[in-house]
């Protein structure tokens, strides 16, 4: 019963994003040119997507991988509350995602993914997602999906913001930002700091989770001078810090695993826009460590980078583009200091039309001791009905992807293998949007085949080797709705989506023949999300729910060991009040408040019902 009771509470917010219609009033506005082009430019065919504003501000103190999987059909490989936390977009792997921190990819170098449990969310002023393959544009990884992410100096000047979190099992969260402006210098400081006990009780056990308590804690600085109108200097710098018990499986005891995470990002660029074009360029660093049981890992980074962009007749834009990573891998375990240099070129070009938009790029990556392809994207946007009532936009794309060995794969000692090829995709993807007064709906199918993937696998011996071994198809269908209308002071917006994914490997190892024609381990055949959304006032009320379906653990899938079914409602009741330039902002929330038993990686616990009480202060400007 209350099984149907929380699928029932699901679709009817899954039903809410098509039911609503208002009426819209239409103002004509004055076209005006912009020199800086967003990252929607060159990718025509595709769509690059904001995180709703809501969940930023009700997650702010949550990792970004529990946003994500919120707003997108996406699923996320977490190893428990709080740990190594992959994601897996359109069917890929962990691996096939890259993450972009102000245009700086940010996937580690020697593991090849991104660990999203040690991105906050608090780190960051924008996120966006680039669904589907994006190497041309994007570089190295990008099969599955982009995540770009940004800091700024966006706030007005004399802004500052405190937030406090209280949470269940011994959960705290502070973070604190100012911005201020002096004459042609602006800056912004955020610190943000994360502690938890996280010792849930375990629903198997009956039993509170030992060894899993964590903690981060990091600044990110932001700093810009304006030269002239047309002309700035940007520095961003981000250090994050977390340490962490790593929780042990179901039953396990005595666990003594602990890691910890250091790492330093920093990017500074000379922007100049001008009639001719926008130019852009700078360099940066990236310094990522690790301390498991005491042994320490380094990947330490380099970058150099350049572009120049120009538009003209209004309608055709081009960039080019290049980028160097100089990386020194200090690893014992390589038993050597290898270099490697990364170097990439790329051009891009856009024709606007009145009502189509065509985009073309192409990339040819260089890298030490690894032949890479060159990489074409193209796409296309195509008004194909415009009338007073509804739009109706289809979109189509194709392109080459690729992703390089990582360090790991290519120089661990005695087992690392230097030739190995880099792995390359071909994909494909279709898209129609209908727009109807308030009412937005987006269905898309994609398809992607990856060959030469590399994976670990015994030899002879039985020594774990990397090898270029298996070839995976990857198709699927996404749908996506959204409504939102006002009335007075009240106002209502609702948004769901749901994937279905099929991917499978076609090609494996001998000693993986049994996963040939089955579903890829973790990989959900299906997975949703909803969200609505209610103001009134100064009072809103947020509901947000999240399935995923059976998820195999053995190549084999057998059902036997498959990971159930599960669905998560969080909700959340706000209340705003204003004094002065004083505004204060108190959010309540419940989590999983149907008290879910479930895992997202096998034997790993994960939290029931819990709560959570966030007060935010915000200092307006004058």
């Amino acid at each position: 019963m209350l099984m149907l009771l929380r699928s029932g509470i699901y679709f009817l917010l899954l039903s809410c994003a098509h039911l609503v219609y208002a009426q819209q009033d239409s103002i004509v506005l004055k076209p005006v040119t912009v020199y800086g082009l967003p990252d929607q430019k060159y990718l025509a065919g595709s769509a690059v997507i904001d995180i709703d504003s809501s969940l930023q501000k009700n997650y702010s103190s949550n990792h970004l991988g529990e946003v994500l999987s919120i707003q997108f059909p996406v699923y996320f490989r977490n190893y428990g509350n709080g740990m190594l936390s992959g994601i897996s977009m359109r069917g890929t792997s962990p691996q096939h995602t890259a993450v972009l921190w102000n245009g700086i990819n940010i996937n580690s170098f020697s593991l090849g993914q991104a660990d999203f449990s040690i991105l906050p969310m608090a780190a960051f002023d924008e996120v966006k997602v680039h669904p589907g393959g994006g190497s041309a544009r994007f570089g190295s990884g990008a099969f599955g999906g982009t995540v770009l992410l940004n800091s700024s100096v966006s706030a007005k000047p004399g802004l500052i913001s405190f937030r406090q979190e209280i949470g269940s099992f011994g959960r705290y969260f502070t973070s604190a930002r100012i911005a201020l402006e002096k004459g042609p210098l602006s800056a912004a400081t955020s610190f943000y700091r994360l502690q938890s006990q996280n010792d849930f009780k375990i629903d198997r056990t009956n039993e509170r989770q030992q060894h899993a308590s964590f903690t981060q804690q990091g600044i990110v600085q932001d700093i810009q001078y304006a030269v002239s109108s047309a002309k700035s200097i940007r520095l961003h710098y981000w250090y994050h810090d977390a340490d962490r018990d790593i929780q042990p499986t179901i039953g396990k005891y005595n666990s003594t695993d602990e890691q910890q995470d250091r790492n330093h990002r920093l990017s500074i660029s000379y922007q100049q826009n001008e009639p001719w074009g926008m130019l852009k360029a700078g360099g940066g660093m990236v310094d990522d460590v690790i301390v498991y049981n005491g042994s320490k890992t380094e990947i330490l980074r380099w970058i150099a980078f350049a572009n120049h962009q120009y538009t003209f007749a209004e309608q055709w834009h081009v960039q080019f583009s290049t980028d160097w990573n100089h990386i020194i891998g200090k690893i014992k375990e390589y038993g050597r200091e290898p270099v490697e240099d990364r170097i990439d070129i790329a051009s891009s070009v856009q024709k606007d039309f009145k009502k189509h938009s065509f985009s073309f790029n192409l990339r040819q990556p260089f890298i030490s001791q690894v032949d890479a392809p060159l990489l074409p994207y193209l796409g296309a946007t195509i008004l194909l009905l415009d009338k007073s009532e509804y739009r109706l936009i289809i979109t189509s794309n194709v392109s080459k992807n690729f992703r390089a060995p990582t360090l790991n794969d290519r120089y661990w000692q005695n087992v690392g293998k230097e030739d190995l090829k880099p792995e390359t995709s071909h994909a494909a993807e279709f898209g129609l949007t209908y727009d109807r007064m308030n009412v937005n709906f987006k269905g898309k199918g994609f398809y992607q085949l990856i060959d030469q993937w590399i994976q670990w696998i015994p030899d002879a011996n039985g020594t774990y080797r990397p090898q270029n071994v298996k070839q995976v198809k990857a198709r699927g269908l996404e749908v996506a709705m959204e409504s939102h209308w006002t009335a007075g002071k009240f106002s209502f917006n609702s948004k769901a989506s749901y994937q279905y994914t099929r991917s499978t490997a076609s090609k494996a190892a001998d000693v993986d023949a049994a996963s040939v024609g089955k579903q890829l381990i973790y990989t959900p055949l299906h997975t949703a999300n909803a969200l609505v959304s209610t103001k009134f006032k100064t009072w809103s009320v947020n509901v947000l729910a999240q399935y995923s379906g059976k998820r195999f653990t053995e190549a084999s899938n057998s059902n036997v060991y498959a990971l159930d079914p599960y669905i998560l409602v969080d909700v959340f009741l706000g209340k705003i009040f204003a004094i002065r330039r004083n505004e204060f902002d108190v959010q309540f929330a419940v989590k999983n408040i149907f008290n879910e038993v479930y895992q997202m990686y096998a034997s790993r616990a994960m939290p029931g019902r819990y709560v959570n009480l966030q007060i935010s202060y915000q200092l307006k400007s004058k």
